[in-house]
């Protein structure tokens, strides 16, 4: 699903399947599973860093699931269901200000939204239920993630949960 929705169709590009303003790409995405069913992924680890040129997960964070998931759904987990993980959609400061300066914020918002609305494409065709969610408190999430506010923010979450059966 993310190298679809996030890493170009040719291995040799360096552009990415959605807009951004002169190709800054100041938005980077973090996976974070929420699910204790973590069969084949690396012990302890659960916030990865997608590196959408390499289609690599570089790990981030190991952090308590449970403190996670609390973070992420702003203490409303109850609407939430029981996903499987999330993507968190952080604006990388530095990359969205170079070049266009106040405007490069409002661009990245643009691109997280394009970002998104290609998870949720992708997430639609394999029958992955999933929801954009905002009521979370930006320092919580963070703080609990390990990134550091002074460089980047996180925009918008996206949880993904069970497969739709036909």
């Amino acid at each position: 699903m993310l190298v679809n929705a996030f890493s170009s169709p040719d291995p040799a590009s360096v552009r990415r399947p959605y807009p951004s303003g002169g190709a800054q790409y100041p938005v980077e995405v973090l996976l974070c599973l929420l699910s204790e069913n973590t069969e084949n992924w690396q012990t302890g680890t659960n916030v990865y860093h997608y590196m959408p040129l390499s289609r690599a997960l570089e790990p981030v964070a190991a952090c308590d699931t449970q403190e996670l998931y609390r973070s992420l759904s702003g203490g409303d987990a109850e609407r939430l269901g029981r996903p499987h993980f999330a993507l968190v959609y952080c604006v990388i400061f530095e990359k969205a200000l170079f070049k266009y300066r106040y405007r490069g914020y409002r661009m990245a918002l643009m691109e997280a939204g394009s970002m998104y609305q290609n998870a949720g494409l992708v997430a639609d065709q394999i029958g992955l239920r999933n929801r954009v969610w905002a009521g979370f408190t930006d320092s919580y999430v963070a703080k609990t993630m390990n990134v550091d506010q002074r460089t980047a923010a996180p925009l918008i979450v996206q949880f993904f949960g069970d497969v739709i059966d036909d």
